[in-house]
């Protein structure tokens, strides 16, 4: 069984210690765990010795009863600090799938909680800002992530071709940007990827649309993916999978366990 470790920012630490098959939900310590903590090298690792780790404070701002504060903080960077430094150590020690998770809302002049409305487009979209800011962290280390080797891997071919524009800076230049179905397709194979329902629809209508001039483009424009070359962008040292499941589809976590299993030597980092 491989190794799985859950990275918690900012929020209370629930399943910290987990692995494939572990219970979501199995109450643990409470609090946010240092990056020391958040580094497991067992599976099997119980929550006594979760117990016995020194827990970190916690990030200024989070409390939701301080909005004034958190307006006036930003949050999220300290939270790519924290991730970034949990990310180096869980690579250090060999760990291959790991997870963060944090409120994406909180901080900066429009703040949210978990007391606010919002919807998940908005959450979406500050994930995804999230992650491109996340990602130069790693870009600057050209040799072991640069040449298209740190993955940015959007849950549909919109939200790439979304990202890509407003991202357009050359530091993302060395990186591959891509979806969750061309990865699966390129890596397992043509016809791999469990497409979410209704999905496939879409682009049957999107592909008729275009006629002669090829897919319509309703799902997202196709030149947004840069191409995936084995041996050479491919496979990735570094994949950063952007909100799989945002809006329900259980199929983009099958599709990442795909993606894993067909590279296991890569960091996916959802």
């Amino acid at each position: 069984m491989r190794k799985y470790i859950l990275i918690q920012l900012g929020i209370p630490a629930i399943n910290a210690f987990a692995t494939p098959s572990a219970s979501r939900h199995s109450p643990r310590q409470r609090g946010v765990l240092p990056v020391h903590a958040l580094v497991v090298s067992s599976p099997s690792s119980s929550s006594s010795q979760l117990g016995a780790a020194k827990l970190s404070d916690l990030p200024k701002g989070i409390n939701p009863f301080e909005k004034s504060l958190s307006k006036s903080l930003d949050i999220q960077a300290d939270f790519r600090d924290r991730a970034k430094r949990a990310v180096d150590a869980a690579i250090k020690d060999d760990l291959k799938k790991l997870e963060i998770e944090f409120p994406p809302l909180i901080g900066g002049d429009k703040s949210k909680s978990q007391y606010d409305d919002f919807d998940n487009i908005q959450e979406l979209d500050k994930n995804k800002d999230w992650t491109m800011l996340f990602a130069p962290m790693f870009l600057g280390k050209e040799a072991e992530y640069g040449g298209g080797k740190t993955w940015l891997v959007f849950p549909d071919l919109k939200e790439c071709e979304i990202a890509r524009a407003e991202w357009a800076g050359s530091r993302y230049q060395t990186a591959t940007f891509t979806d969750i179905e061309a990865a699966t397709n390129h890596l397992v194979g043509e016809g791999s990827y469990d497409a979410p329902w209704g999905s496939a629809l879409v682009s049957g209508v999107s592909k008729i649309m275009g006629g002669a001039d090829g897919d319509a483009g309703l799902l997202g424009d196709q030149n947004a993916l840069d191409t995936l070359v084995e041996g050479e962008n491919s496979p990735a040292t570094l994949a950063l999978v952007i909100q799989p499941g945002n809006g329900g589809p259980v199929e983009d976590w099958v599709n990442c366990e795909k993606i894993f299993n067909a590279s296991p030597d890569t960091v996916m980092v959802v």
